[in-house]
């Protein structure tokens, strides 16, 4: 042994970095350690910071730390005896691994997968990307990049091989999913859907059928197939906030609303849904009274985010404070500068860690066209304006396999007051600098407000459902979906011992897959990743069933 430091840290050294004469040390709880290793007989410390360090990498004057439930830090060490954070990413998962290429890093993080971070301003690193290893407890423990490779270490799949892209996201499409209609929700507006993503479906609570009428107490569930209805016990309550809360695994989220009666009544109570019933949880503490707030669930703060509303049934008295629900109690987000706005919506950015927050109503008869973005913080506007007009309670929700912000629908403001007469079927999607309108030709839904939708994460899908056209006129009871198209094989043809086999839909990567029996045994592949759409196949004289699935964005 040449050389030894013996100094103490109050965690495990796990890993090192060497750049120059010096040694950058993970010591887990004991954070990042600089030793001088000039005198490799003589290693002496000079500097560190506090706080975890699983593992660390170094490039140029910054060192990049993964650091457990903190994520991404960057530190830099232009001066050893002095590191200094500038800047961080608190990734969902827990930051085990990290590798740096050019202009971006790489963190295996956990049962989140792998992040893809870019930190081209190392002051202000963005989520840019990222995979999913499609199934919790699949953990993600080490990540290497070699030129357009990525190399990931996952505990439960061994050695992932993924292939970097910069393509942009293929186009999606709307398509109606026929259901039968005796076990399908009644028509509503001014409902709330989320996604459960504990079990698995989209859940579908209260609205009503038209103006001045009793609300739906039912909550029903999508499962990508038919509609179930899981209750009818449950609050009576139109024009509310709706939320999803993924860490705690057993709640979703509702506040506020409208109630029944004439005046309808501003409600300010805090449900719960745990999967069977639903339990009021806090009535008047907090926000307060307020109708159509947006709600949406924060994973890096690990709270339900509410913002908005309105104090009274036509907007003339529109709030623009933000408040974070913890499970047990509402605490107000001081000076977080967000807009006043009701009828909005907001929903979860996985790709650049912000919430965004489009549509709704700023004062009576305005109806801006302006973006917001809240980092759990702070709210910064990141538009100002559309180009999609001003419209109040549209579907927003984001694409995860596209990496996309997708907004859908809604209604146009009129003087004469609530309802609004005028609904839109126009799509766009945001991907954090423009809109762009999209799904311009073929089927589409009715032109609804009032309606409401949610992403299906599991298949990679939104749903939408209900609404109305305006003074009460309610759409059809059909249930669409917007996402890539079905992927499915379209032919197989044979010449000699060759088989050619064709598909459609699903967005490149392709993978090709067989197995002897229909019901049973592994699927193996055949070939590798393609970008094509067919296929040639060698018979081999056995019988074999044939699968296509795509590898963008997520693990088949």
């Amino acid at each position: 042994m040449k050389g030894q430091w013996q100094g103490y840290a109050r965690g495990w050294a796990r890993e090192v970095a060497v750049q120059g004469q010096y040694a950058y040390v993970a010591a887990s709880e004991g954070g990042l350690i600089i030793i001088d290793v000039s005198d490799p007989a003589n290693p002496v410390r000079v500097g560190g910071t506090s706080g975890a360090a699983s593992r660390v990498t170094v490039s140029g004057n910054y060192a990049y730390v993964a650091a457990y439930g903190l994520g991404l830090e960057v530190i830099n060490v232009s001066n050893p005896a002095n590191p200094v954070r500038v800047g961080g990413v608190d990734t969902s998962g827990s930051a085990e691994g990290v590798a740096v290429a050019g202009d971006h890093a790489y963190v295996a993080d956990f049962d989140a997968g792998l992040q893809v971070i870019d930190v081209s301003d190392p002051a202000n690193p963005v989520r840019v990307g990222g995979y999913d290893t499609g199934q919790r407890g699949w953990f993600v423990l080490d990540v290497a990049v070699v030129g357009d490779l990525i190399y990931v270490a996952n505990r439960e799949q061994g050695l992932l091989i993924l292939e970097q892209s910069t393509a942009p996201p293929p186009p999606a499409e709307w398509f109606r999913v026929q259901t039968d209609l005796a076990s399908s929700p009644p028509a509503s507006a001014f409902h709330g859907m989320v996604y459960d993503s504990v079990r698995g479906v989209v859940l579908l609570h209260g609205g009503n059928p038209a103006p001045g009428s009793q609300s739906f107490t039912d909550t029903w569930a999508w499962d990508g197939t038919s509609w179930t209805r899981l209750t009818t016990q449950g609050p009576s309550v139109l024009g509310f906030g709706f939320a999803f809360d993924s860490d705690r695994g057993v709640a979703v989220v509702l506040h506020g609303g409208l109630g029944d009666g004439s005046p309808q009544p501003v409600l300010a109570a805090t449900w719960e849904w745990d999967g069977e019933q639903w339990r009021q949880v806090s009535n008047g503490v907090g926000p307060g009274v307020r109708a159509a707030p947006a709600m949406a669930y924060h994973p890096l703060r690990k709270r339900v985010i509410l913002h908005g509303g309105t104090l009274d049934i036509d907007s003339s008295r529109i709030l623009s404070d933000t408040w974070a629900w913890d499970g047990s109690s509402w605490q107000e987000i001081p000076n977080a500068n967000g807009p006043s706005r009701d009828k909005h919506q907001m929903v979860f950015d996985e790709r650049r860690q912000v919430l965004v927050l489009f549509g709704g109503l700023e004062a009576r008869g305005s109806a801006p066209t302006d973006t917001w973005e809240f980092d759990g913080t702070e709210w910064r506007q990141a538009a100002t304006a559309g180009p999609p007009g001003g419209r109040e309670l549209p579907v927003l929700a984001y694409d995860s396999v596209r990496g996309v912000t997708v907004l859908w629908g809604g209604g146009e403001w009129q003087n004469d007051g609530f309802p609004v007469h005028e609904a839109f079927d126009d799509t766009w999607e945001w991907n954090g600098d423009v809109w762009t309108q999209v799904a311009t030709e073929g089927l589409r839904p009715a032109a609804a407000q009032g309606t409401a939708g949610a992403y299906d994460l599991r298949r990679g899908r939104l749903v939408q459902f209900g609404g109305t056209r305006g003074g009460g006129d309610l759409v059809p009871r059909q249930t669409w979906e917007y996402g890539l198209p079905p992927l499915r094989i379209t032919g197989i043809t044979s010449q000699g011992n060759v088989l050619e086999i064709r598909w459609t839909g699903g967005a490149p990567f392709y993978q090709l897959q067989r197995r002897s029996s229909l019901t049973a045994g592994e699927w193996q592949d055949v070939g590798g990743p393609t970008i094509e759409t067919n296929a040639n196949v060698q018979a081999d004289g056995a019988a074999s069933f044939f699968r296509v699935v795509s590898l963008f964005g997520s693990t088949p």
